[in-house]
């Protein structure tokens, strides 16, 4: 559930980071739609790591919620025969970027905030 929160944590910082400089609600909507989606279809949540092409896994390894979701395989699948296909990183690698994103986001998402009043 902590992982889960941090990763809950750091996309709405990120929402509100986006929010604070947009002037209506249906650019906002238009914009995280277009920046959610690749985030959640390029994180393996649908399809591990192992396995695509040099450039889509180039693409994986930048989306910071990748490793949000590897950290949650890394839980579910971790004394399972499954673990070393499914699994990229180390759980404590996995939740220092997932921490660092979050803390990077809240921090962008306040200073734009604050900005914007």
């Amino acid at each position: 559930m902590a992982v889960l929160l941090i990763i809950a944590f750091a996309i709405t910082s990120l929402g509100i980071t986006i929010a604070s400089r947009m002037e209506t609600m249906e650019g906002f909507q238009m914009i995280m739609n277009f920046l959610i989606m690749p985030l959640f279809f390029l994180s393996g949540a649908m399809f591990p790591l192992k396995g695509v092409s040099p450039w889509m896994e180039t693409l994986m390894r930048l989306d910071p919620l990748t490793y949000g979701v590897d950290a949650l395989r890394n839980i579910m699948y971790a004394q399972t025969p499954q673990s070393s296909y499914l699994v990229q990183f180390s759980l404590r690698f996995d939740l220092l970027v997932v921490a660092v994103m979050a803390l990077l986001f809240v921090a962008m998402g306040s200073v734009a905030f604050n900005r914007w009043e």
